[in-house]
């Protein structure tokens, strides 16, 4: 519609055109398709005029639109075909005998004991989260940009999510880069998560944090999921054994973690490499998790904007907000049990072809497919009205049979158009050409001293037992201070008291001496002989 596109849609309708003039050059007889008076002008012109594709557009409204076109990576998308799908579901080590090898599903096909799907999807703190309508328009002059200035934060956190065939999330597991974690990684909205099983809602309020080198999965952080996956398979009362569908990286699958999961009847079972994207059920719905969390670092920006500028009493931009990993885990605990609801996560399994009655290798989705499953491949296009419109051979003309034969070839004719498909196998139909390749400061006090896992709930402890433990050293000072300053005073007043005492008593060795003194001086004068009385 856009002419933009035209000129390349032209020119493989003119490639069309001269193949089908080759052919014509090189196969006489049935194979023969003459061009018509107005193929015959496009090739001559080029390509079809504007109205023709106003026209062309109009007329097939309903079965072809433009379209966004979606990103996928070159090797991954050559895996996308039906070869690979018979493979994940019919081999000898496929999804179907792996569910039946264990006991899974039963002879009828009905899966009887639960099956997961475990993925880690990476997501930045604060980066690139304006996209489509949400980006702001702005006013610039001809020939100038506009630049939008913004805080990013391009931090990025690991978040394995583990759900189940019925529907049910089991708790979040967060992995970030850190030397220990700290009491940043404590905010008080993780109190949400209080270590519960709500089979009502399919939810578990479980959780796992976990702080390493690179902040991505690895074989310790998997083998704490892994026992945390225990706890909650145990809470809820699932029959063991269990199917954990994964992802295929062997880097994290040391033996420690394959002994305790062979230990506790979980078994791991992944897809092809690079197949994840058709065949694994979180990859169909991991785009609503990263949506509703940008969503929520764009709220939570002009939350944190307005309450700046209540705070400093002026007008604040966006730009002046930044995301750290204290919001990101806030963010995060305001969307995890809304990102996804329970009918979502059953289409997601449904979409790669697993249901509770049955494997339905028919629904894996396919609109990335390059090669879709259709008819069986022929070697040119059916045959045009042209052939049949010569008599039938062996019958006189105008007789019933004559009309007989002739209405039956024609019905063939219909039924064969009818069913043709047009495939990317015949040459000149598609080509495809290869594409080269100001907030406040978070706390940094310790909550552990070295790599590790904590449950949400262990960590909230840790914070408010050190917050305790901190108060009770502050009172405890304050206390030894008050002594401190008690003893002085006492020690003071028995120091004025000394003080007051020895005056005093010197005040009296005074008042003596000059008594004395006035006695003597009395008698020198003489003042004795008389009597003293």
């Amino acid at each position: 519609k856009k002419s933009q596109d035209r000129p390349a849609i032209a020119e493989h309708i003119c490639n069309i055109l001269k193949d089908r003039e080759r052919r014509n050059k090189a196969s006489k007889g049935r194979k023969y398709q003459k061009l018509s008076r107005n193929a015959k002008l496009v090739l001559s012109n080029g390509g079809p005029s504007v109205k023709w594709f106003q026209s062309f557009f109009a007329h097939h409204a309903k079965r072809i639109s433009q379209k966004v076109p979606v990103a996928v990576e070159k090797k991954r998308l050559a895996q996308y075909t039906e070869d690979n799908v018979v493979e994940h579901v019919h081999a000898p080590a496929g999804l179907v005998q792996t569910l039946r090898s264990a006991g899974i599903m039963d002879e009828d096909g009905k899966i009887i004991h639960p099956v997961l799907n475990r993925d880690e999807s990476p997501q930045f703190v604060d980066f690139n989260t304006l996209r489509g309508n949400n980006i702001r328009r702005l006013v610039a002059s001809s020939g100038e940009s506009a630049v939008l200035p913004k805080q990013e934060n391009r931090e990025c956190v690991s978040i394995d999510v583990t759900m189940s065939l019925d529907g049910f999330m089991f708790g979040p597991h967060i992995i970030i880069a850190r030397e220990c974690l700290t009491e940043s990684c404590a905010p008080d909205e993780v109190a949400v998560f209080d270590d519960c099983i709500n089979e009502k809602l399919k939810y578990s309020t479980h959780s796992l944090i976990s702080n390493n080198q690179c902040g991505v999965q690895t074989g310790p952080t998997l083998l704490q999921r892994s026992h945390l996956l225990d706890r909650e398979l145990a809470a809820r009362g699932t029959v063991r054994p269990v199917v954990e569908m994964t992802d295929n990286h062997d880097s994290r699958y040391d033996d420690d973690m394959m002994q305790f999961c062979e230990e506790k009847q979980i078994i791991k079972w992944s897809e092809k490499a690079n197949t994840s994207g058709i065949f694994q059920a979180l990859d169909q719905v991991n785009h609503q998790l990263h949506s509703e969390y940008n969503k929520g670092v764009r709220e939570f920006k002009k939350l944190r904007k307005t309450q700046l500028a209540m705070r400093y009493h002026r007008k604040v931009d966006e730009s002046e907000v930044k995301v750290n990993a204290t919001d990101f885990l806030r963010i995060f605990c305001d969307i995890w049990f809304t990102w996804s609801t329970v009918m979502d996560r059953k289409i997601a399994w449904r979409r790669v072809g697993i249901m509770q009655e049955c494997i339905a290798p028919d629904e894996i989705n396919r609109e990335h497919f390059v090669v879709h499953a259709g008819p069986e491949v022929k070697d040119s296009v059916p045959l045009s009205f042209a052939d049949f419109s010569g008599s039938p051979e062996g019958v006189r003309k105008g007789t019933p049979e004559y009309f007989k034969r002739k209405l039956a070839a024609i019905r063939a004719l219909g039924q064969e158009w009818e069913t043709f498909e047009t495939t990317p196998m015949l040459r000149g139909i598609l080509e495809v050409r290869s594409v080269p390749p100001l907030p406040p400061k978070p706390s940094k006090g310790r909550l552990s001293d070295n790599n590790g896992s904590f449950s949400f709930n262990e960590v909230r402890k840790k914070k408010a037992a050190k917050k305790q433990a901190e108060q009770d050293a502050r009172q405890e000072t304050e206390f030894r201070a008050l002594q401190q300053d008690l003893a002085k005073k006492q020690r003071d007043a028995e120091i004025t008291a000394t003080a007051a005492a020895k005056q005093q008593k010197l005040e009296a060795l005074k008042h003596a001496w000059e008594s004395e003194a006035l006695i003597a001086a009395f008698k020198a004068a003489g003042g004795g002989d008389g009597g003293a009385d």
